[in-house]
């Protein structure tokens, strides 16, 4: 990769000498008189200088005026010079991303560029696209290359290019960091990614101003340093006071996970508690509630001083506090409504542990991998039949599910696969052509050459049968998807290269292990301590997630949605010689676009 990023910059070098384009800087606004006879004959015939004023205003924040400019455009792109089609590539690719579209990266491909100014844009655009998908590492060495092409005059590109790569490094495990300054190159992207670290551990507010001010002593002149300086919220933070609403007592299985989200809680606390004065520490209260008491509880806590509330986990309960808002007060329900939040309240939000999220990631992730079609397994669990919904209405229009099966129990798996794979099909064309010809023919099962991919949502004990029938009907390699609930047993040997979707401490263990050792904790119920603990930093960073892209935990990366979700995102893990390890940059196999 590195080597590539190399020669990259040397075509770019060599390429730059001559006639270089000038640099597309933003253009000043036009007056309002003019703006607002902005029509498709007035954008057409001035067509170079509606390109660079629609650049200007999507990276202003002003998408919907870019996008109009952009469509009107679009009606004559055959008309268009090549520097014109150009940016409108690029802005097409950029709004593609915004949407999160599976074929951005088919957009970006369409890029050639001819100058350093459209190397710039491309770079950009590129490192968007492998950050997208995930390919993290790729996407911070392809911005640090595009910075090294930056001059002076380019402080907006540098501005957008360093919030990029914080967005891009701030997403990341601590463990991914760590790697990434292993394998880099680059001394600035290591002491980005170092801050990064550092941003990462801290898991409130109150300590990452304590290590922030302590990395302004140590790196006042660095770019890092200037750039966080002029983009951190300067308001005075207010420390937390926290109740908790989880069950106290009770040996039901609703309550022992609720007494281990409790405790991953508290053990948070601790470790936040470590870099904090006495006074900079939250204060935390446990609330014992029912359906009867929950909503007084809640309204007694904010009268009583209390900023954040934390709970309840009951899905019943969680449905009446929505119905019942809001409270005057910042809310973080641990589990996913049933009802609508109809009052829209901003001071609610819920997260949970959601099979949708599963789901979503795995159509993502298909369609990253460029598959074109694919069959879907699921077992007769709810949870199952639900994920499978998710997962097709997630899927973009180019994957095309070819077959969709239920497992109705485990004696019929080798006959559910064989159908799903196009075997029943191939059976019925033999026993025509024997009718037709009348004599006896040797069969040849063929299996569909359409699919590229399985998708299983399984339990584990179906994995080993679902991938012995699948090496029993298929003479070839088929990339097999499935949840985290496929292994929880164990990883059948038949699993080499099957790729799931999981926890981050699942993968890094030492992300929660050294801290539950030292209680001797339930190792079943190491999920639920790895959410108790994710509870902790997303109530203390409470201001940080509505304008951050995501917020890194324990139990997965998290993402705030209009509507008070806070989604969790997955990390994706691969099996190799029999175990679960993360999926990392090199497993991509993808080369740089513009080489």
């Amino acid at each position: 990769m590195l080597r590539s990023l190399a020669t990259f910059l040397a075509v770019v070098a060599l390429s730059g000498c001559g006639g270089v384009a000038p640099i597309l800087q933003p253009v000043e606004s036009p007056p309002a008189k003019q703006t607002k006879l902005l029509d498709q004959r007035r954008v057409l015939a001035d067509a170079e200088y509606f390109a660079d004023e629609a650049l200007r205003l999507y990276h202003t924040g002003d998408v919907s005026r870019a996008e109009t400019i952009t469509r009107i455009l679009g009606t004559a792109t055959e008309d268009l010079g090549q520097a014109v089609r150009y940016k409108l590539t690029v802005l097409n690719t950029h709004q593609a991303l915004d949407r999160n579209a599976n074929d951005a990266m088919a957009t970006a491909l369409e890029l050639q560029p001819r100058s350093r100014s459209q190397r710039l844009a491309a770079l950009e655009v590129w490192a968007r696209v492998l950050s997208n998908q995930g390919d993290a590492i790729d996407a911070l060495e392809t911005i640090f290359s595009a910075k090294e092409l930056l001059t002076e005059s380019d402080a907006r590109t540098r501005d957008r290019l360093n919030a990029l790569a914080w967005a891009t490094l701030t997403a990341m495990l601590p463990a991914q960091l760590e790697e990434l300054q292993s394998e880099t190159r680059i001394e600035d992207l290591r002491v980005w990614s170092n801050l990064a670290i550092l941003r990462s551990n801290s898991l409130s507010e109150s300590s990452w101003q304590v290590v922030w001010e302590n990395w302004q002593q140590d790196r006042l002149d660095h770019e890092s340093t200037q750039w966080l300086s002029a983009h951190l919220n300067s308001a005075a933070h207010r420390t937390p006071q926290i109740a908790i609403l989880l069950a106290q007592s009770g040996t039901d299985a609703h309550t022992r996970a609720a007494q281990a989200i409790r405790d991953g809680f508290v053990l948070a606390q601790l470790e936040d508690g470590q870099f904090l004065p006495s006074s900079k520490q939250p204060t935390v209260s446990f609330l014992d509630v029912n359906k009867t008491n929950v909503i007084p509880t809640i309204r007694q806590a904010f009268a009583g001083g209390k900023t954040h509330i934390v709970g309840p986990l009951n899905k019943d309960l969680v449905d009446h506090v929505i119905e019942n808002g809001p409270f005057g007060g910042h809310l973080l329900l641990l589990n996913h409504p049933n009802v609508t939040n109809r009052l829209q309240d901003t001071s609610i939000r819920h997260v949970g542990w959601s099979i949708k999220d599963e789901a979503t990631a795995l159509a993502g992730r298909v369609a990253t991998d460029e598959s074109k079609s694919c069959v879907t397994l699921y077992g007769s669990d709810p949870w199952m039949m639900r994920a499978t919904a998710e997962f097709e209405r997630a899927l973009p229009e180019k994957v095309e599910v070819l077959a969709t099966h239920r497992i109705p129990d485990d004696a019929s798996i080798t006959e559910v696969v064989g159908d799903s794979l196009g075997i029943g099909e191939s059976i019925a064309r033999h026993e025509h052509l024997q009718s037709v010809i009348r004599y006896d023919v040797e069969f040849l099962p063929r299996l569909n050459q359409d699919v590229t991919c399985v998708v299983a949502f399984i339990e584990g004990l179906q994995l080993e049968a679902v991938l012995e029938a699948l090496r029993y009907h298929s003479e070839r390699s088929l990339q097999v998807f499935v949840t985290e609930s496929a292994l929880r047993e164990h990883i059948p040997d038949l699993a080499e290269a099957v790729l799931v979707t999981t926890s981050p401490w699942k993968v890094y263990p030492e992300l929660v292990g050294d801290t539950l050792n030292s209680i001797q904790a339930n190792p079943n119920l190491r999920s639920f301590y790895a959410f108790g603990m994710d509870a902790y930093k997303l109530v203390n960073r409470w201001d940080h997630l509505k304008t951050a892209q995501q917020l890194v935990g324990r139990a997965g990366r998290y993402e705030l949605s209009e509507n008070g979700e806070i989604r969790r995102i997955p990390t994706w893990a691969i099996v190799s010689d029999g175990e679960l390890v993360p999926l990392r940059h090199e497993q991509f196999d993808r080369e740089h676009p513009y080489l």
